[in-house]
């Protein structure tokens, strides 16, 4: 996100009390009707879904936690010895390598930090299911083909030219991908302190999408993550006795990513949605601490710990695409079958569909 757009957030959070009181987090008995769904019936999503049901009466904040909130901010996988793409550097689409380095599969994950945060699920699961994941990723810099401020508030000259580059790349991979998985912040603020309409943000999505060579590899978008009402560090530290004041309506934690519109724009172009929504949330409810672990980072990203955690969901629900395309490579299938064992199932497809649209997205 650019600097603007995070000093404007910032400030509304400055009296971050109020706001939890106004967008309607969970109140301090932890109180919530139960829902008449029911956790998703996918693996790795309902044992977090029945994480969080469990985990609303809870008041207290676990001890082995309050030591880590001074640091919170740092425990978002941030690329370890890889190298990721900042303002001012070369706009050269460099990749990092994750997961099984030997195997001949390869997932590409591009975007900015929303992208980086996921590696610590897909190495798990490189490692797990034989396939290289290659990471391109500028921080600041969204998948879209759209001209934003980078992260320090400033305009990336670097960044269209690393698009552009990034997209040569994985079109020239031989042997091709069998997955190409997007993810990226929506941030609307652009140049000169202006704002980007949505129509222009979704045309860069397409744009993209569609610069990608989806005859030969799969295309999924990863969307669906929830913005902390404040960081942990802050609430979480001020209401340690009662941690649900902390946790959020899913109204209000998805409504600035303006999700539904992505979503409309990525199925329009035949790409693959991955509505990760259901790894936090819960019966409209996403709180900040699940099985004893840290959700949030900061506003923004997720904790480390909590990204490998979700490792598992996040394979079912990239597994579920496979029931979105119409045409796969033999690789790409078993693949993506991989990941979800029985996706060609009744009850597979019925909680995969619920996926895409969980949280009203």
């Amino acid at each position: 996100m650019s600097s603007s757009g995070r000093t404007m957030k910032l400030r509304a959070l400055l009296g971050f009390a109020m706001v939890l009181a106004s967008i309607g987090v969970v109140s301090s008995s932890g109180s919530v009707s139960a829902t008449s769904a029911g956790p998703i019936a996918l693996l790795g999503v309902s044992s977090i879904q029945i994480a969080i049901q469990k985990g609303m009466s809870i008041q207290k904040l676990p001890s082995n936690l309050a030591p880590q909130l001074s640091g919170e901010a740092k425990s978002m996988f941030w690329g370890g010895a890889c190298i990721i793409g900042e303002p001012g550097s070369s706009s050269t689409a460099k990749a990092c390598p994750f997961g099984d380095l030997s195997a001949t599969s390869t997932v590409v994950v591009y975007g900015d930090s929303f992208s980086v945060e996921w590696v610590p699920a897909f190495n798990a699961l490189g490692i797990k299911y034989h396939f290289k994941v290659l990471l391109f990723s500028r921080n600041g810099c969204p998948f879209a083909d759209v001209k934003i401020n980078d992260w320090i508030g400033s305009v990336d000259s670097g960044c269209l030219p690393f698009r552009q580059h990034v997209v040569e790349a994985i079109n020239a991979m031989r042997p091709l991908p069998s997955l190409v998985v997007l993810s990226e912040e929506t941030d609307l603020s652009s140049p000169k302190g202006g704002v980007l309409s949505m129509v222009q943000w979704t045309n860069g999505i397409k744009k993209t999408i569609l610069q990608l060579d989806q005859a030969t590899f799969p295309i999924d978008v990863i969307f669906g993550e929830p913005e902390a009402s404040s960081p942990p560090s802050a609430c979480l530290a001020r209401f340690s006795s009662s941690i649900t004041k902390c946790s959020s309506r899913s109204s209000a934690a998805l409504r600035n990513y303006n999700y539904p519109q992505i979503a409309s724009a990525v199925s329009s172009v035949h790409a693959g949605l991955v509505n990760t929504s259901s790894l936090f949330c819960f019966d409209e409810i996403c709180p900040d601490v699940i099985s004893g672990t840290l959700v949030h980072s900061d506003n923004w990203h997720i904790d480390q710990t909590f990204a490998a955690m979700a490792t598992q969901g996040l394979a079912s629900l990239i597994g579920c695409t496979v029931n979105q395309f119409n045409k796969l490579t033999a690789t790409s299938r078993l693949l993506l079958q991989s990941l979800l064992p029985g996706a060609n199932s009744a009850g597979a497809k019925g909680a995969c569909a619920t996926s895409v649209t969980a949280n009203h997205i």
